[in-house]
């Protein structure tokens, strides 16, 4: 199982290297502060490009949301393979497997998301 578990971390590290070759997030994160304060703006209605602007800032945010929630539980299922190493528990090293598999999975549809958008 832990071999399982291994292989899907070697995945999701793919993803996220791919997903950081695809996107400058350094620029991301630029931008999507320029859309908020355009958003915060009382007359941003006036604009014909309002709708545009929350659309594109939306995008972004989920964007970053993805990225930093698969690098967070990446760091979690790292963290309880050290953990299951101290303990001796099969059921524990199953959730962990779980874990890698979902987060595995996520990151796959995230990649597909990004990657097509």
């Amino acid at each position: 199982k832990k071999e399982d578990i291994e292989k899907n971390i070697t995945l999701i590290r793919d993803n996220l290297d791919l997903l950081r070759r695809a996107f400058d997030f350094t620029a991301l994160k630029e931008e999507l502060l320029i859309l908020k304060t355009k958003s915060e703006d009382p007359k941003i209605w006036e604009n014909e490009n309002a709708k545009e602007v929350f659309q594109k800032k939306s995008i972004i945010e989920k964007k970053i949301h993805d990225f930093n929630f698969i690098i967070k539980n990446l760091s979690d299922i790292e963290d309880l393979i050290i953990l299951s190493d101290q303990e001796d528990d099969d059921e524990f090293l199953r959730d962990v497997f779980e874990e890698s598999k979902s987060l595995l999975e996520h990151s796959n549809r995230t990649r597909y998301e990004i990657l097509l958008s």
